[in-house]
C-alpha cells in the first residue's frame, strides 16, 4: 500500500515512502515542540523542495526554475526549521547534493540549486552562530566571532 502504517500521510500518491521531517540520524529534532504555524511553514518547505528536486529539475521545460527557487528562498526565510531540514537532508539523508551538482548536465539548473543551498546557509548563519561558538577556541591568536 506504500508508507508506514504508523504514519499513513507520509505516502506519496505512487506509494513509496517520504523521510518524516527532522528524523536524520544523529541529528536533534530541536523543533518538536513547534506550534502548528511554524510545523505548517516547515511542511511547506520540504514539500517544495521536494517537488523542485524531484520533478521540476527533471523537466524537459523548466523555465518556471528560477520562479520556484525564488520562492523558496522566501520560504526558508519565513521558516529556520524548514532551512535546518534542507541542511540536515543535504548532508545526510539524500543524494541531492551530489546528483545536481555532480551529476547534472544542465548549467542553469546547477546554478539554481547552488543559489537555494547559498541562501540557506546564509540564512542560518545569524541562528546557528551561537552553536559555532563551542567548536571555535577564542584567545588572543584567534580570530574573534562576531
Amino acid at each position: 500500500d506504500g508508507g508506514d502504517p504508523a504514519h499513513p500521510a507520509t505516502a506519496t500518491a505512487i506509494g513509496a515512502p517520504l523521510e518524516l521531517v527532522g528524523d536524520a540520524k544523529g541529528m536533534p529534532d530541536e523543533d518538536v515542540r513547534e506550534g502548528d504555524d511554524s510545523l505548517m511553514k516547515r511542511l511547506a518547505v520540504t514539500t517544495g523542495v521536494r517537488f523542485v528536486i524531484h520533478v521540476l529539475i527533471h523537466a524537459k521545460q523548466n523555465a518556471s526554475l528560477n520562479h520556484f527557487v525564488s520562492r523558496l528562498c522566501d520560504m526558508f526565510d519565513e521558516s529556520t526549521a524548514g532551512a535546518r531540514w534542507f541542511l540536515v537532508a543535504l548532508a545526510y539523508k539524500t543524494q541531492w547534493l551530489k546528483r545536481v551538482m555532480f551529476q547534472c548536465p544542465d548549467a542553469a539548473t546547477r546554478k539554481a540549486f547552488s543559489r537555494l543551498v547559498v541562501h540557506v546557509i546564509y540564512s542560518l548563519r545569524a541562528a546557528e552562530r551561537p552553536r559555532y561558538r563551542k567548536y571555535v577556541r577564542v584567545d588572543a591568536t584567534d580570530v574573534t566571532l562576531p
